[in-house]
């Protein structure tokens, strides 16, 4: 279940001065985080452009007090996690992506500089917590989409030397793996069908049907389990398999074969019960897959909708969808 979020306000943005040094001198006098006030005439505009000089403003006196007193960077780790996922909460409800990624770019950026000057725990706190939050698969708030312009601000930096970037340069080839918006990479599987256990062939871009869900999953493993059972039990998703709007790829990747046949039994038949390659999936060349189960929604033309979702996040999707059909 998704966390709510607090907007808290900000104050007006102030000119950013180049570090030159690092001074904690009231370390002693921890400060709690210094969130802003919305000014009368932003509160008095509709929420979009509240939501919006946030996410523009937010930083901005974090970094304005940094400025004057390093002591800012050791504000509490849980009031600073706190303060992140409010952030987060901004970057969720922005529909505009290039806000998104200019606001991730440029807080990196800002976060570097003081890095440079010696001061890192403001750009290496940012580095762990947008990755936990928006990488980590299980994290409530997973989205690579929202992650990729804080990786390209991360490997941009001055801070970081070469080594230290290459895992995060490794994340970033999984992140733009089937984006959201693009078409899905194709690949063959066999699949099981009517009851009889001698497997079919076809491709993911034969797969007919207006929605597809494909599930990454295994048999046998409890997560997967739980999941099935939301699929199964959900009144929308059935509707929508009926009427033939939504197909659903249960997809195993790894190499045992008699676990993918003796797992067969235990699935819908209105699913299409599927096995690929493993090799095509070992390396992450073609689908980054860091967690089983995992879910991946597709349109009828193999664009994908959602990518590595939680099947909350899944649902309440498709149950949009299925509301549009009425």
């Amino acid at each position: 279940m998704k966390k709510k979020f607090v907007y808290i306000s900000l104050l007006l943005l102030l000119p950013i001065i180049f570090i030159t040094g690092c001074k904690d001198d009231n370390r002693n006098e921890i400060p709690d985080f210094p969130y802003a006030e919305i000014p009368l005439m932003v509160r008095q505009q509709p929420p979009q452009q509240i939501r919006e000089y946030l996410l523009g403003h937010f930083w901005n006196r974090y970094i304005s007090k940094a400025q004057e007193d390093t002591a800012v960077f050791h504000i509490e780790s849980k009031k600073f996690e706190e303060a992140f996922a409010n952030y987060v909460g901004l970057l969720w409800e922005e529909p505009d992506y290039n806000k998104v990624a200019t606001s991730q770019k440029t807080l990196m950026a800002k976060a570097d500089s003081f890095a440079v000057a010696g001061c890192r725990k403001f750009f290496m706190d940012l580095v762990k917590y947008n990755e936990l939050y928006l990488y980590n698969p299980n994290s409530p708030y997973l989205n690579e989409e929202l992650y990729i312009p804080a990786l390209e601000g991360i490997l941009a930096s001055e801070s970081l030397d070469s080594l230290s970037k290459i895992p995060y340069s490794y994340q970033l080839d999984l992140a733009l793996l089937n984006r959201v918006g693009q078409k899905a990479n194709d690949f063959p599987y066999i699949y099981l069908s009517g009851g009889a256990k001698i497997p079919k062939e076809s491709t993911l871009h034969e797969t007919e049907g207006e929605y597809l869900l494909i599930y990454f999953n295994n048999p046998g493993c409890m997560s997967c389990t739980e999941i099935k059972s939301i699929l199964e039990q959900n009144g929308n998703i059935n509707s929508m398999i009926e009427s033939g709007k939504l197909v659903i790829l249960s997809l195993y990747i790894d190499g045992d074969d008699r676990q993918w046949l003796a797992g067969y039994d235990d699935f819908p038949q209105e699913w299409i019960y599927a096995k690929g390659d493993r090799s095509l999936f070992s390396d992450n060349s073609l689908y980054g897959i860091r967690a089983i189960p995992s879910l991946y929604l597709l349109d009828r033309d193999k664009k994908v909708l959602l990518k590595d979702a939680s099947i909350g996040r899944a649902i309440d999707f498709l149950a949009l969808l299925g509301d549009e059909q009425e």
